[in-house]
């Protein structure tokens, strides 16, 4: 039994290192046999470091594919660095777009949404719809389908701190969202942007708030 246990320590030390350092990457699928050849032994004591990593969130087992190298969350750090990305595309949209009535229909109906969410996973969702109709409103595809890649990230994988910090945020970043609006219907650009870029602001003070 130590025997195995040891053996076991030996594979889990092996594969969280290799984890860590994205030696084995996120969606990558571990393979036992191979990893037991490697370490010269065989799979049982490798399937039991693979089910304590499973136990510490570092693998998941998706049904009928084997074991996967989890997706990392995004932290504060990470979250401050896909808003600078997103904000950018958004700032890029407002400032060229022309915006028609039904466009600002569609925002308002955004906005709603956003207001009545009651949770993280929710207000998340509507919340980053407001921002991805007006990349859609501007017809690139290619801001689109980044902005979008950003969002669900940004939707799937925060972890709760980040949540935390967005939900804090929620009735303040409302009434950005409203004035951006607003601003477009009355054809202010510049004072969208600048409200874009107030929005970005607080939400990095916010964020560094968290940051100790």
């Amino acid at each position: 039994m130590n025997a195995i246990n040891s053996l076991k320590g030996e594979a889990y030390e092996y594969l969280s290192t290799q984890i860590k350092n994205n030696n084995i990457q996120p969606n990558t699928r571990i393979n036992e046999t191979l990893i037991a050849t490697h370490l010269n032994m065989s799979r049982t004591p490798v399937r039991q470091a693979i089910y304590q990593l499973e136990k510490e969130g570092e693998i998941e087992h998706r049904l009928y594919q084997g074991f996967y190298v989890r997706e990392k969350k995004i932290d504060i750090h990470t979250y401050i660095n896909l808003l600078d990305v997103l904000t950018l595309l958004i700032k890029d949209a407002v400032s060229t777009t022309r915006y028609k009535d039904e466009d600002f229909q569609a925002l308002d109906e955004k906005i709603e949404e956003a207001v009545y969410a009651t949770d993280h996973t929710a207000y998340l969702r509507n919340q980053m719809n407001f921002f991805l109709k007006l990349l859609e409103i501007k017809g690139n595809q290619f801001a689109y389908t980044a902005g979008n890649s950003l969002c669900t990230k940004l939707e799937n994988l925060s972890n709760m701190e980040v949540k935390e910090a967005i939900m804090e945020a929620k009735q303040k970043t409302i009434i950005y969202m409203e004035k951006i609006r607003s601003h477009l219907r009355l054809k202010e650009r510049s004072l969208a942007l600048q409200t874009l870029e107030d929005m970005h602001n607080y939400y990095i003070l916010q964020s560094l708030k968290r940051i100790k």
